[in-house]
């Protein structure tokens, strides 16, 4: 019988390796997604930034809305592509690792995981908005709320940390593998998502 870890194990997750449901699962992406999209378009002040970038006032408000529009069919169609990056990931370590759970449970289980770190975007993006804190200087969820505008503190986030153990979550509540072969993935996470961008800023 499995030694389950607390931290990483989810009952929810595992019901949906045995009992896959999808399709209320996509419906939530779907909400989510779409109105994460257009809430962006109000949290960032796009025409003040194209502005101060050079363009007249005319210009910059017409450039504002084609960017607003192709943001919000770009940020729908990134979930999807995210899921799809997602779900190649973690069939191909369930593969390597031998895991004996269908591709529908693996989707159905990145779909739950999908649902939830929407949710957590979308509350920031609510905060942010409400508060008029402009996400291009201050992500409410990172360190740099310490020092507005660094962008290798702005890399440092809850979000991400949340992202990682989830990951977590779905190899060893859905996929089965091991505690230490799961945490190994999580800090894989952290060093791809949050340490390595450290690099590059």
């Amino acid at each position: 019988m499995m030694e389950y870890s607390k931290i990483l194990h989810i009952d929810s997750f595992e019901q949906d390796r045995d009992q896959p449901k999808v399709g209320l699962k996509i419906l939530l992406v779907i909400i989510i997604a779409a109105i994460s999209s257009v809430l962006s378009m109000f949290v960032v002040d796009l025409t003040q930034t194209l502005i101060d970038n050079g363009l007249s006032q005319s210009q910059a408000e017409e450039t504002a809305n084609i960017m607003k529009y192709g943001s919000v069919i770009g940020g729908f169609i990134g979930v999807w592509v995210a899921i799809g990056i997602t779900m190649l990931v973690v069939f191909i370590i369930g593969k390597i690792f031998k895991a004996d759970v269908s591709a529908k449970s693996i989707f159905a289980s990145i779909l739950r995981y999908t649902i939830i770190t929407g949710i957590i975007t979308l509350i920031i993006l609510v905060i942010q908005w409400i508060a008029h804190i402009d996400p291009q200087e201050i992500a409410i969820d990172s360190l740099n709320i310490f020092d507005p505008g660094n962008m290798k503190l702005g890399s440092i986030r809850l979000s991400t940390l949340i992202s990682a153990w989830l990951f977590g979550v779905i190899l060893h509540s859905t996929l089965h593998l091991s505690k230490k072969a799961s945490w190994i993935f999580v800090i894989i996470y952290i060093i791809l998502f949050m340490i390595l961008p450290l690099f590059f800023l």
